[in-house]
């Protein structure tokens, strides 16, 4: 599978005394879940902003889909956590905002849009506005924004970190399924172990500040899964594994 994603000895400070990041390299598979796991303040949401171009690297190179970065990329969304939704539109025309920036018609979108939306589970909610849904139906819109020009890279930034654990439970298996049907490539930052498990293809481990990589884990448990993959053995050796590398630190 040919990589999408390119990063080479990536290093990131904050004026003279603050290194968010150092050296890190790492290749991201095009159609590819990746999450990446660490403690607070290592760096995690720092290296999603690098990617996505919106903040300049210190040193090292980055290349998504064969360009390099110089600068805000337009082949990725990004989910933040929280919706950032424009209290003024409906859900459907919050979902069309992405292809107003991209001066396409939404007209021409509506079919997807509303497949999104059945498929997030907000069928019957495209006329709503956003204070008339949960935490959790705002999320699945915003994700459905994300997901509605279809582009090769998703930058999730704790998508969930807000909702409670019954919430971003559900939404993780709702994310696995709209992301099955679609197979973006997917880089998801998370502090719970087990959303980083249940999603992902790979887990990437990173240090306490300064940001590095401490281990790339391949998951290698069997898709689709479900509530009980998180009492498989396997499960729960991969996420002492992860465990093992934060310590006491974090719990997820």
């Amino acid at each position: 599978m040919a990589d999408l994603v390119t990063i080479r000895h990536l290093s990131k400070k904050f004026g003279a005394h603050v290194t968010a990041l150092e050296d890190v390299t790492l290749d991201i598979a095009a159609n590819a879940f990746v999450s990446i796991v660490g403690p607070s303040g290592c760096g995690k949401s720092t290296l999603l902003r690098l990617i996505s171009g919106l903040i300049p690297a210190t040193s090292g190179q980055i290349t998504v889909a064969g360009e390099t970065v110089r600068g805000p990329i337009r082949q990725s969304s990004m989910v933040f956590q929280s919706p950032v939704l424009l209290p003024w539109r409906t859900v459907l025309e919050n979902v069309f905002f992405v292809a107003e920036l991209g001066h396409k018609k939404p007209s021409t979108l509506r079919g997807r849009a509303l497949e999104l939306l059945e498929m997030a589970g907000l069928g019957g909610f495209e006329d709503h506005y956003p204070h008339q849904l949960s935490g959790g139906m705002q999320q699945r819109a915003s994700i459905c924004r994300a997901l509605l020009m279809n582009p090769p890279l998703i930058l999730m930034d704790e998508p969930f970190g807000a909702l409670d654990v019954l919430t971003r439970e559900i939404l993780g298996f709702k994310l696995q399924e709209m992301w099955g049907a679609n197979r973006n490539t997917v880089l998801f930052i998370t502090h719970s172990i087990s959303e980083a498990i249940l999603l992902s293809d790979t887990v990437v481990v990173m240090t306490p500040r300064p940001g590095k990589i401490s281990e790339i884990i391949p998951i290698d448990l069997p898709r689709p899964r479900t509530i009980d993959t998180l009492s498989e053995p396997r499960f729960i050796e991969l996420a002492a594994r992860i465990r093992s590398h934060i310590g006491t630190q974090w719990e997820g």
